[in-house]
């Protein structure tokens, strides 16, 4: 039966070893991997929450960091499911990649949402080392959208090459009177689909201003889901040509902020309020 908690695999100088983080769905562990391959090194020899083991478990994430192929392999949801009608909905299939790939600069990045352990199992056994595993490894293999066959584990593998680095976003810009105009740029007017903003009327989001000055916690609590944030961020990024760091839910973006020193949400500009207000009063 699935349980909880996450695997973690370390591969160095032909070495595996295995550890597992108990009670965590995945988000714990994605959050240690947003500062790279050194600051997760440090987390598991502090032994936070870690503990050695000797074979993988039937876990709902594992990570395994192939320091001899720069390799990072990923399975699981880490979080990130969502629903519509009853039915589950990756909100984006490259949207862990792409997060994290700026953090782990020249390394592969391979990610399949469903069968952690087949993934990680597979992923030795390509390159010839010994893993363990405490559970039966999956024979029938179904995508876990479509509930359809599938004829192997990596046709619902997603990978981004060394090659495809992306830099770090820098620090957020500062907001000043100069940017009132960009801020006061109505949602609808950005290209959102209509589900997105939808989500934003029903959060009360009628300017971009409005996205910029919410939390990571109040976008979680005003349902804003990841569809909508990556649509919404992109189009600040576009719009406003500003550095904005995160379309991330709250447990990721306060570990970014912790990882990088930024501090979000940005600070707007003394007069918002009054701005927004007239805005909506149309004068």
């Amino acid at each position: 039966m699935t349980t909880p908690s996450t695997n973690l695999v370390f591969i160095q100088d032909g070495k595996v070893e295995v550890h597992r983080h108990e009670d965590d769905d995945g988000k714990k562990v994605f959050a240690l991997l947003v500062a790279g391959v050194e600051h997760i090194e440090a987390q598991r020899k502090k032994a936070q929450g870690w503990r050695s083991a000797t074979a993988l478990d039937d876990v709902v994430a594992a990570v395994c960091v192939d320091r001899d192929r720069k390799e990072l392999v990923l399975g699981g949801d880490f979080g990130f499911i969502e629903r519509e009608d009853d039915f589950p909905v990756y909100c984006d299939r490259s949207f862990l990649l792409r997060e994290l790939k700026p953090y782990w600069p020249g390394w592969t990045l391979r990610h399949a949402m469903a069968y952690p352990v087949e993934l990680l199992s597979a992923h030795a056994r390509e390159h010839g080392l010994a893993l363990a595993s405490n559970k039966a490894l999956e024979r029938e293999l179904l995508d876990p959208l479509t509930r359809e066959p599938a004829e192997s584990l990596g046709e619902m593998v997603m990978t981004t090459h060394g090659s495809d680095d992306a830099a770090p976003l820098g620090p957020p810009t500062h907001l000043t009177e100069q940017h009132r105009e960009m801020l006061l740029t109505r949602i609808e007017q950005v290209g959102l689909s209509v589900r997105a903003e939808k989500e934003c009327e029903n959060a009360g989001m009628v300017f971009l201003g409005d996205v910029l000055g919410a939390t990571a916690a109040r976008l979680d609590h005003a349902g804003l889901g990841m569809k909508t944030r990556a649509q919404l961020f992109e189009a600040i990024r576009e719009v406003l040509q500003l550095a904005v760091p995160t379309t991330l839910p709250e447990f990721l973006d306060t570990a970014l902020q912790e990882a990088q020193g930024w501090t979000l949400p940005i600070p707007l500009p003394a007069g918002w309020n009054t701005w927004r207000e007239q805005a909506l009063a149309g004068t």
